[in-house]
């Protein structure tokens, strides 16, 4: 499934809100109440969550002077308990702040206890703030008021080119994406089965600047709202770390902005706070194309690696074997679709290395899974790249999730979080669940599209950094090999 939309209200979305809205409210507005709102009501807001080509909720909200008053939050029956009414109020919230509102009051229906707990966990309370909305029909609900002083903000934008991704976001308080733009280089690397160093560099020297300008525009932000510019320091690959870094200092220089570092394996750890808080202490399993680690944190920004790999890293291993198995680049997803129609039918090795031991190896699978293809290309065999694909992705898993549930259960640890490309793995993501469900361990695994290089991990990790005082000059350089310790 998708995720879902937040965008602005048009005209043409009131018949699916009114879907909304009649299934929610005994008094709903009526057609023509939106059409006033969205087309003659200057201090209106109207936005839709949107979900596959949808529209299953929306949020309305009144912006006058330095006061903010949501008018309206609502999610169709079939989505609700799902968090998509949360999602629309941190939107809303943030959205106030940017519009200069102090703040925010909102209506709850008495009887509406699970609202209630809801929006006390954002710190609102009964009372405060007692003015209805004019508008509001009479009937519509036997409300409680609630009302929250809006906090001063901190907006972090962040910068990452350490491979092949040019990415530029803005996140608000650590948690909240205001602006997320990727320009992917995919395309142009497909045809070498791999990353081209010298032509990612070139590709990010092109698009930094068009994708920061179109950073800030999805922001709605002005730099005076900026707090600091947080970049990829490393590692990564040296060129393509020096435009980000270069970037950032330019800017910093510039805009007269803090510039924090921000190591690489950090942002992908904190694309988790940007789902969910993060409890210590906590277990990282980081997979990547580069990286196979176990990180486990007491404390924010504080990294203890306690398991890294000894050749290979996992998400290499996939591409290597997806490149012999004749599939495009990038190969972990393709091994992926291919291992959920397969059968485990070889038993390829597992390294488990010694019995304490929380390292990884994947040198000698790579190399058992290379073997049985080309032995099977020699006797003329047919190869079922299904069944291949499958069995090598059980063997990966299996010491995966072994290991981590290991870590966590010696470390005690409140919370695992998955962080890196691989953990878009939908087999990695299944065996995990699966593992620590029983166990009542909370496991963190991000959306998708923040498993894979993108900037908002960068922000989200640098807020912790700038809060925490953490500065570099304008001599920063890129460090391809910086040490997350």
């Amino acid at each position: 499934m998708n995720e879902p939309l937040i965008r602005p209200m048009a005209l043409a979305d009131i018949e699916a809100v009114m879907k909304v809205e009649t299934a929610t409210y005994t008094s709903p507005w009526e057609r023509h109440i939106f059409f006033q709102e969205l087309s003659q009501n200057f201090h209106a807001h109207y936005y839709v969550l949107e979900l596959e080509g949808e529209v299953i909720g929306y949020a309305g909200m009144w912006v006058v002077v330095d006061d903010a008053q949501i008018t309206n939050i609502a999610i169709l029956p079939g989505y609700r308990g799902k968090k998509y009414g949360e999602q629309l109020f941190r939107f809303m919230v943030g959205k106030a702040v940017i519009l200069g509102a102090v703040h925010l009051s909102l209506e709850v229906r008495v009887s509406n206890h699970i609202a209630q707990r809801m929006y006390s966990k954002f710190g609102l309370v009964e009372g405060g703030h007692s003015q209805k909305l004019l508008f509001r029909q009479s009937g519509r609900c036997d409300c409680n008021v609630g009302d929250i002083e809006m906090k001063n903000a901190t907006y972090i934008l962040g910068i990452e080119t350490s491979c092949d991704e040019t990415a530029v976001a803005i996140v608000r308080n650590g948690t909240e994406i205001v602006a997320n733009v990727v320009a992917s280089q995919i395309e142009s690397h497909k045809r070498f089965g791999g990353v081209v160093p010298e032509i990612a560099s070139r590709h990010h020297v092109e698009q930094i600047t068009v994708v920061l300008e179109d950073a800030m525009k999805q922001s709605e932000l002005n730099w005076e709202d900026i707090n600091a510019i947080a970049v990829t320091q490393g590692p990564g690959l040296v060129g393509a770390l020096l435009i980000g870094v270069s970037a950032a200092k330019a800017l910093a220089f510039a805009k007269q902005k803090p510039l924090v570092p921000v190591h690489h394996i950090a942002g992908h750890i904190y694309a988790n706070r940007l789902v969910q808080e993060l409890e210590f202490p906590l277990l990282a399993l980081v997979v990547s194309g580069g990286h196979t680690e176990l990180v486990l944190m007491k404390q924010h920004g504080q990294f203890e690696l306690i398991g890294e790999t000894r050749d290979d890293a996992a998400g290499e291993a996939y591409d290597k074997v997806a490149r012999m198995l004749d599939m495009p680049y990038p190969g972990g997803p393709h091994i992926d679709r291919q291992a959920a129609e397969g059968k485990i039918s070889i038993d390829f090795p597992r390294a488990w290395l010694e019995p304490d031991s929380f390292d990884f190896s994947f040198s000698g699978l790579k190399s058992a899974v290379i073997n049985t293809i080309h032995n099977a290309r020699q006797r003329g065999d047919r190869l079922e790249k299904a069944d291949i694909a499958a069995s090598f992705q059980e063997s990966v898993v299996d010491v995966l999730t072994a290991k981590t549930r290991r870590a966590a259960e010696l470390h005690q640890v409140k919370q695992v979080l998955v962080a890196g490309g691989v953990a878009a793995n939908r087999g990695l993501r299944t065996a995990l669940e699966k593992a620590f469900k029983p166990m009542g361990i909370p496991l963190l695994i991000p959306p998708v599209k923040l498993c894979t290089d993108n900037a908002a991990m960068i922000a989200a990790a640098g807020t912790i950094a700038y809060e925490q005082g953490r500065r570099a000059g304008l001599e920063l350089n890129a460090d391809p090999s910086l040490s997350l310790q």
